[in-house]
């Protein structure tokens, strides 16, 4: 049936299923019968006409209106169209300054994660700011720059959601490629390298407040305010980028700052969290390894996750002694209660050729509904990262601290301690019953591996004393070799030269002041002879511009009377003849005229 025919635009028809249930027949004859149908969704209409309704078509296809059909076609044409430019990847592609463009171009050319790599090296390749006709695009790789930062993050939280994603996809790949591209970008140009990277350390910062900000207002099991696995992601690439030697840098030590403030201040709330902060924590060991930088943070958080493990007789006593805030609270989240079991519950071979490793596998309860980490799986990989991550601190910093490892690892050296009963097998003559070896023994290689970082601790912190304090001396301070003039001090007495003609005190006093008046006789010349000059320079000065204005004046006066003089001849010209006489003193008057005139500008000037 056409459905709702009178209201549809232009008479527009929209057939749909539906079956007849009643037939209306019309009071009088010449009346139209109308039906009443309905449809499969349920949906009844009334008063339907007869020219709306038709018989179905017997076919295995359903019919499809006309708009349908055209949708259908544009549909078929966009993705062939794709196809056609998958086929057809250009070279050069313009710049792509936010994440949709980028997005979008990766829909219309890419279809695999390799693809996707190629479509980045291209912009690059044929935008960098290194070509001569691509001076201008500094801003637009600025742009480009930081829209390759989060496409980093994104495809991390992927990884993180749904894995590598097989051949098709090769995500760990795609962070690999995307790691070359800005390695390159930022030998290109550093300053906008840096200038990028910072704004981004800061909107994570903000965003690492703000989270920290929300964490009483949520659950444990829905919110968290560590970073992404992206994010961690991003940071892990950053020392590939940047040197992580320096003493100061623009980029790396407020990113090592952000990742020490997660490691302080973020809750511990879970096994997620816990699996985040370890993660975090080997950033900063390789943050920090290379420069030999000491991070007290990162020991706390170290020794705060060996006392998670200890056996439950001891776990009120050395949760105590976590004084980091992230982990000050642990006792009142019962996941993390109960790591020590999955340790002693997880009998997998474990062993130095196929050793526990850090999970991020989710795995959904059932009285929940949530996904979580399998703590069974994942307690080993805790246990091992944080006694290699031991390990590595203090091979790095043996013998580089001046004997201070006594009080550098004293609070892992604590920690240690609270998990004695694990550090060798029991002999044979104490063997525990089997309740309380199931509760605190450890399997073999979990516990070989305590006791090897615990003897390496031992050689460490007990080799030596440490040496007193000694006062050595500073480094020799030299100046800059100065090439300034050396001014004599008028008031302080020099021998010089008097010393070698033997003059006594009074006459060397004596030479001095008659030199020093003769040159203060000379310096006075000298100013009154330069203050003449000047003052003769000033005066012609001036006689010059009195003399050229008078000059000026009596230019003008002649020129007037030269003037006047040829009106007169030209109005005499005209006249009848006069006789002699009359031209005589017409003459003289004006020669009279003109030397009295002359005589007056004289005697003015």
């Amino acid at each position: 049936a056409n459905y709702q025919a009178s209201q549809q635009f232009q008479n527009r028809k929209k057939w749909y299923d539906g079956k007849v249930t009643a037939v209306v027949q019309p009071s009088t004859k010449k009346g139209v019968a109308v039906y009443t149908v309905t449809y499969g969704d349920g949906d009844v209409e009334e008063g339907v006409l007869a020219e709306d309704i038709r018989a179905r078509k017997n076919t295995t296809n359903e019919d499809v209106d006309t708009d349908e059909l055209e949708e259908t076609k544009e549909k078929r044409k966009k993705v062939k169209a794709k196809e056609m430019a998958r086929k057809s990847m250009p070279y050069v592609f313009e710049v792509p300054t936010t994440l949709e463009s980028l997005y979008s171009l990766i829909s219309t050319h890419a279809k695999t994660g390799s693809e996707v790599s190629t479509i980045l090296n291209r912009i690059h390749t044929s935008n960098s700011i290194r070509l001569k006709n691509n001076t201008n695009n500094a801003e637009k790789m600025q742009n480009f720059y930081d829209v390759c930062l989060r496409r980093f993050m994104a495809v991390g939280d992927a990884i993180s959601d749904s894995g590598d994603g097989g051949k098709a996809l090769g995500r760990h790949e795609q962070l690999n490629d995307l790691t070359r591209v800005l390695y390159r970008m930022t030998q290109d140009s550093p300053s906008i390298a840096g200038a990028v990277w910072g704004r981004r350390i800061g909107i994570l910062h903000k965003a690492l407040l703000k989270r920290l900000r929300d964490v009483p207002l949520h659950h444990q099991d829905v919110f968290t305010a560590w970073p992404s696995v992206g994010t961690v992601l991003l940071l892990k690439a950053l020392p590939h980028i940047f040197p992580v030697t320096d003493y100061r840098h623009g980029v790396v030590l407020p990113s090592l700052l952000y990742l020490t403030q997660t490691l302080v201040q973020c809750p511990i709330r879970n096994h997620g969290d816990l699996v985040t902060g370890v993660l975090i924590a080997g950033l900063v060991v390789e943050y920090t390894r290379e420069a030999h930088r000491v991070s007290p943070e990162v020991l706390a958080f170290l020794a705060g996750v060996l006392r998670l493990f200890v056996v439950p007789n001891k776990w009120n006593e050395c949760a105590k002694k976590n004084l980091i805030p992230s982990l000050a609270n642990v006792v009142n989240y019962p996941d993390l209660l109960t790591l020590r079991d999955g340790l002693v519950s997880n009998k997998k071979g474990y062993s130095s050729e196929n050793p526990p490793k850090l999970s991020l596998e989710l795995k959904r309860n059932a009285s929940t509904n949530l996904e979580k980490i399998d703590s069974a799986k994942g307690a080993a990989g805790v246990f091992c990262a944080t006694l290699h991550m031991i390990d590595t601190l203090m091979d790095t910093f043996r013998g580089k601290v001046e004997y201070s490892e006594n009080e550098l690892f004293s609070e892992i050296a604590q920690s240690l301690l609270c998990l004695g009963e694990d550090i060798a097998p029991k002999s044979k003559t104490n063997t525990p019953s089997k309740k309380k070896k199931k509760m605190s023994i450890l399997p073999s290689y979990l516990s070989e591996r305590l006791s090897s970082t615990v003897r390496k601790m031992t050689k460490i912190t007990g080799q030596t004393h440490r040496a007193p304090l000694l006062r050595r001396l500073p480094p020799p301070t030299q100046s800059i070799k100065t090439l300034a003039p050396r001014m004599a001090d008028p008031t302080k007495y020099s021998l010089s030269n008097d010393a070698r003609q033997s003059k006594s005190q009074s006459q060397a006093e004596s030479d001095r002041l008659r030199r020093e008046y003769k040159r203060e006789h000379k310096a006075v010349s000298r100013e009154l002879r330069l203050d003449g000059q000047f003052v003769e320079m000033e005066r012609r000065k001036e006689l010059e511009y009195k003399a050229g204005k008078d000059r000026k004046k009596r230019n003008e006066n002649f020129a007037w009377l030269e003037g006047e003089q040829a009106a007169m001849n030209q109005q005499v010209s005209v006249l009848p003849l006069f006789d002699l006489f009359t031209k005589c003193v017409f003459v003289m008057c004006v020669v009279c005229v003109f030397v009295k005139y002359t005589v007056h500008l004289g005697n003015s000037n």
